[in-house]
């Protein structure tokens, strides 16, 4: 997900939602209006703060003029705090979002899920990585993929394939009784085991139970045909 911040040159122009102001301490920040798009309809600053816990400030612009902002991160504080501020902001912006295009009960399965991992960190340093030669790689995941898509939307159930935090579920479904699909396209054990495995921590991390599907190829070579 991006949020694009965009702060004027000038004074205020309503259509920009970006600002960087001076705090009363003399910190410089960034800020946000709160109007976001979704796919075919906007998020008002009113909706957002509807649904969102942020509190806005005031901001006075350089002709006078005074509007309220969500501040959104501290330009002057360490590298790390700014990170952390920047990816709350993100990852609130992210569960507007969802409030607003899949509803309130997967924008807090969302919330939870940002929450669990807050304990997870990126990791860091570096390995080796030897070189390979190169190969032709046929995609076989992404049709199974639409064909999915296509018989769910021929059923008129909603669904979508956002990310559960920092994992990617092929596809679940929004409703009273939620559904995951996990696709693999070899029926190997060890494929099997990962599958039931990503089902089962989905569920998880989303705080809800699921109906869980595993999406296989009946034999190896089906999807070869």
């Amino acid at each position: 997900m991006i949020v694009e911040i965009n702060p004027p040159h000038g004074a205020r122009i309503k259509a920009m939602q970006g600002v960087i102001a001076t705090a009363p301490d003399g910190s410089r920040w960034i800020l946000h209006g709160g109007r976001m798009s979704i796919l075919r309809a906007h998020i008002s600053e009113d909706q957002f703060d509807r649904s969102s816990s942020m509190k806005r400030v005031d901001v006075r612009f350089s002709d006078g003029s005074i509007a309220k902002y969500l501040p959104v991160a501290n330009i002057d504080t360490s590298f790390r705090m700014l990170q952390d501020q920047m990816w709350a902001f993100v990852a609130e912006c992210r569960r507007v979002r969802v409030h607003y295009s899949l509803g309130a009960a997967a924008a807090k399965q969302d919330q939870a899920v940002l929450n669990a991992e807050k304990s997870f960190p990126e990791p860091v340093g570096s390995y080796h990585v030897g070189p390979q030669a190169a190969r032709k790689v046929k995609r076989q995941h992404g049709p199974v993929w639409h064909a999915l898509v296509a018989l769910l939307d021929g059923l008129n159930v909603r669904h979508s394939n956002s990310r559960v935090g920092r994992w990617g579920p092929d596809l679940r479904t929004i409703g009273n009784t939620p559904i995951l699909f996990e696709i693999k396209v070899t029926p190997d054990a060890s494929d099997i085991q990962r599958g039931i495995g990503q089902l089962f921590l989905y569920e998880k991390l989303l705080g809800r139970s699921h109906r869980k599907i595993l999406v296989l190829p009946r034999r190896a070579n089906d999807l070869d045909r």
